[in-house]
């Protein structure tokens, strides 16, 4: 049977975020196999990763398909990867005043890395939409039109995702960044990226 093999970027700390961040990076592994595998969220082989290094490597040489937990960095982004619409903002330190996580993948299947980061504006935009159903999309060819539908159907809005990882009653991220405004988007700066 086939499936995603998705790489996890564990964080460094012990610390309610860490945890929680490496939970919703692990739910976006069984989102994408969601999406790729008729709504199976099961069709994922998990593999933790504590070094950056060895995790991008696994992505270069096809051991991984994506790769979950890590941050966007432009050096990274010159090396052939390609990274995904954030999915969690953290406040960093002076120096590094915002922390993107996003999906890895490799920039040589740009079709491919599209449709990640369309996986994970699904989910956003089921959030803003106030929907936990999506329609079919045939974006991505016919046989895929229900991808965008099954990953909402598991996985539900970004709010849903973000109050099982990060508590019912959690405030909405660090000042708010992780928050949807209603009147648009919230854009933020990636570091190391202008």
């Amino acid at each position: 049977d086939a499936k995603l093999n998705c790489g996890v970027f564990i964080q460094n700390g012990n610390d309610t975020e860490s945890l929680a961040i490496d939970g919703l990076s692990e739910d976006y592994c069984r989102t994408m196999a969601a999406a790729l595998f008729y709504g199976n969220y099961k069709a994922v082989n998990l593999l933790n990763f504590s070094s950056s290094d060895e995790a991008f490597l696994s992505l270069q040489n096809g051991t991984i398909d994506i790769l979950t937990g890590t941050t966007i960095e432009k050096s990274r982004d010159f090396e052939g990867y390609a990274f995904s619409t954030p999915y969690y903002y953290k406040s960093g330190t002076a120096k590094e005043a915002l922390i993107a996580f996003a999906i890895a993948t490799r920039e040589d299947d740009s079709l491919f890395s599209s449709f990640v980061n369309c996986v994970v504006l699904a989910i956003l935009y089921a959030e803003e939409s106030g929907v936990n159903n999506m329609p079919f999309a045939s974006i991505f060819g016919s046989e895929m039109r229900w991808s965008l539908r099954d990953a909402v159907s598991y996985s539900g809005s970004y709010d849903k995702l973000f109050a099982k990882h990060f508590g019912i009653d959690s405030v909405r991220g660090r000042n708010g960044l992780n928050r949807i405004f209603e009147a648009g988007p919230q854009l933020h700066s990636l570091p190391s990226i202008t």
